[in-house]
């Protein structure tokens, strides 16, 4: 008994977080768009977060297309939102293959980052899938 109190003893000192953590949920968020004085365009959401909005405006994704012409595949990132009554956008594309995989692993609980620069090209992607953010429902 007194090894089984040691061992547990032991595991709580080096991994203290652990049931702190466990179930943590990520507040709500909102997508933002934010344009930057050299042109670039900043915009990141959470995928459930923006199913979930009350209005038709909110969305963000990203997604892969090809023609049968094409040399390689292309991402395109999208968000779009409002602040206070003004509507704010933002897209991007790439054949970046690092980007393309990136994009496959979108999923429901994905929280999506994304720069566009001045010409509308994807320069930074982050994909976050994680069970704190909130999946997407109907």
């Amino acid at each position: 008994m007194t090894r089984y109190f040691f061992m547990m003893t032991a595991i709580s000192v080096v991994f203290p977080s652990a049931t702190l953590i466990a179930g943590y949920k990520a507040p709500a968020s909102r997508i933002t768009v934010t344009n930057y004085a050299n042109g670039d365009i900043v915009a990141s959401g959470i995928m459930g977060d923006a199913r979930a909005s009350s209005d038709n405006i909110r969305q963000l994704g990203c997604s892969i297309s090809a023609t049968m012409n094409s040399t390689s595949p292309e991402v395109m990132c999208f968000a779009s939102t409002y602040s206070g009554s003004v509507g704010l956008s933002a897209a991007c594309w790439t054949s970046n293959p690092f980007f393309i995989e990136q994009v496959k692993s979108i999923n429901r609980y994905s929280r999506i980052t994304f720069r566009a620069d001045s010409q509308k090209k994807c320069t930074f992607l982050e994909v976050i899938n994680g069970s704190s953010f909130n999946p997407m429902v109907p």
